[in-house]
């Protein structure tokens, strides 16, 4: 498996919604009641609708044990309450693990698979693949989704290596087609996308730049969509400049370590376009010590209309250890230019939300803790009506964060992605349903 689509077979790959129901279902909430825009309260109501799968299926992967498979959807976008897509991907083939992008539509009644490029019937058996890892809609006929395809090729040895490409593909309101998008180096990938209109549109994604037999680093990718082109648009990165060579030898020269060494490896993972100039992306950064381990850290940037720069972001603080936790921002969300939700992880501690007032970013107590805890989506309805999902499924009234109730006594765990079509109007998807709310 390429290398990126091995990195994605993470949190928001691997979903499991552990409710227990098959087909479609509806089960009640109990006194679990959320605030409307008008000051009332609503009770709500779930429901479980199965998650369709091409012709083949998945179901012998766990017998094989395989565990790291990115089989599953990632992401949503919601145009109304009869017009919402989900992207991932599909292990079409138990054998070679090949992985192929998926795409899902919800007309109102019913959730079906749409062909698209790169899907399992249009892919040739065996790797290499492809998948999908992120979705955005401007209207019933303008949807992006981006992420990543396989191309083999071969190594300085000589040796046949599967490494990834950006993928970028477009729903017109009858047919997906992929349209080029820019490389920034041999191995990238898109991994996150944002709309405002057509000729509007940003993704972010890595890329990973290899300057010798033994040396790499990673930089953060982003590309804008005039209408016409994909295009690569500079981030300034603190000591990642693939052009700057003495950037370069700095990283690699071996002369610092820890604190002291320049950061070698940052990535974005999700782009939230406000206006025209009012764009954050968030995502990860790190420096490697000699032993190849670093904790990571927040990373957040900002496109002012004319440049991107880099917002320091705040990462949680671990006392028994000697350095902070592994802090790494999975989404981002806005309602207005003062009110900016990025959630993710910070390891050991459990989720992280982070939440941006105009001026900074600061840290806010979210509900679920524990080393395994993650938060990788967030929509973001009103200022006091946020909703993120992960292992947990956590909603902000204005005041603080709280964990919803469980249904049946199960807990929703993992959910990889959530699309908003209106307060009383909400998905969540896991790697084998899709959870509905409603709230009457």
């Amino acid at each position: 498996m390429p290398r990126f689509l091995r990195r994605f077979a993470g949190p928001s790959a691997l979903a499991t919604l552990l409710v227990g129901c098959s087909g479609s279902s509806s089960v009640a909430s109990g006194s679990t009641d959320y605030p409307r825009a008008s000051g009332t309260t609503c009770v709500a109501e779930w429901s479980t609708v199965h998650v369709p799968k091409p012709s083949k299926s998945t179901a012998g992967l766990a017998r094989l044990g395989v565990a790291d498979v990115p089989s599953g959807l990632n992401a949503m976008a919601a145009v109304s309450s009869s017009d919402i897509w989900a992207v991932g991907a599909f292990t079409k083939d138990s054998t070679s693990l090949q992985v192929t992008a998926l795409t899902e539509h919800w007309d109102g009644t019913r959730w079906s698979v749409v062909r698209a490029p790169h899907d399992a019937a249009s892919t040739p058996s065996g790797p290499p693949g492809a998948l999908l890892s992120g979705v955005a809609a401007t209207s019933s006929h303008d949807v992006w989704a981006v992420g990543a395809v396989a191309r083999a090729t071969r190594d300085d040895n000589g040796n046949e290596v599967d490494l990834d490409q950006t993928l970028a593909e477009h729903w017109d309101g009858r047919r997906w087609s992929a349209v080029p998008a820019a490389d920034d180096s041999q191995d990238d990938a898109l991994v996150g996308v944002s709309a405002r209109s057509s000729s509007d549109v940003w993704a972010v994604g890595t890329s990973n730049h290899t300057v010798g037999p033994n040396a790499s680093f990673v930089t953060p990718l982003v590309e804008h969509w005039d209408g016409t082109r994909w295009s690569l648009v500079h981030v300034p990165t603190p000591g990642l400049d693939p052009a700057n060579a003495a950037a370069v030898a700095s990283v690699f020269g071996g002369q610092n370590s820890g604190e002291g060494k320049p950061y070698d490896e940052a990535s974005f993972s999700a782009v939230h376009a406000l206006a025209a100039d009012d764009v954050w992306a968030v995502g990860m950064i790190a420096r490697h010590d000699d032993t190849g381990t670093a904790p990571t850290q927040t990373f957040t940037e900002h496109w002012n209309g004319t440049a991107w720069r880099v917002v320091n972001a705040p990462d949680v603080h671990v006392g028994q250890l000697q350095h902070g936790a592994d802090d790494s921002l999975y989404a981002v969300t806005a309602t207005r230019a003062d009110d900016v939700w990025a959630v993710g992880a910070a390891s050991p501690e459990g989720t992280l939300t982070l939440h941006w007032d105009g001026t900074s970013w600061s840290v806010i107590p979210s509900a679920h803790g524990g080393s395994d805890s993650y938060l990788g989506d967030v929509a973001a309805i009103s200022a006091t009506n946020v909703w993120a999902v992960g292992n947990a499924i956590e909603h902000w009234d204005g005041r603080q964060w709280t964990q919803t109730a469980t249904i049946r006594g199960k807990t929703f765990e993992p959910l990889a992605a959530i699309a908003a079509v209106s307060a009383d109007d909400i998905w969540m998807v896991s790697e084998d349903d899709f959870l509905h709310y409603t709230c009457r």
